[in-house]
């Protein structure tokens, strides 16, 4: 423990120590292991992600054939490919017509090579 406490310093300055000495009691309380006390988040969100792949599944397959989609094992986004760019003005109208946050991929890159996919 006192080495993980050591890199971690190294990686934040200015991290309180108060708050690194909760995380560590709330760890040793779970017994090094947060798995039991995020289950309730990671259920919401499989139930989330498995609605969006079922919406998709039964209302783009018939209706937008060439648009595709990943099915995440984990983490938070699913990733949707589109068949045309979908840049900051598709999104600001998303947002403003149907009150709908899309972030496209190209947000998040150097290169417009992800112009025509977004995170859900």
């Amino acid at each position: 423990m006192e080495k993980l406490s050591q890199a971690k310093s190294f990686a934040a300055v200015n991290t309180s120590q108060i708050l690194q000495a909760i995380a560590g009691a709330v760890l040793l309380k779970q017994a090094c292991s947060l798995k039991r006390l995020v289950a309730p988040a990671v259920d919401f969100y499989r139930r989330n992600r498995d609605a969006m792949l079922d919406a998709l599944e039964t209302n783009l397959n018939t209706y937008a054939p060439q648009v595709s989609w990943n099915a995440p094992q984990g983490g938070f986004f699913l990733v949707v490919t589109l068949p045309f760019p979908f840049l900051r003005a598709e999104a600001e109208h998303c947002a403003r017509e149907y009150r709908v946050l899309t972030m496209p991929l190209s947000f998040f890159s150097l290169t417009n090579k992800q112009d025509r996919e977004v995170r859900q």
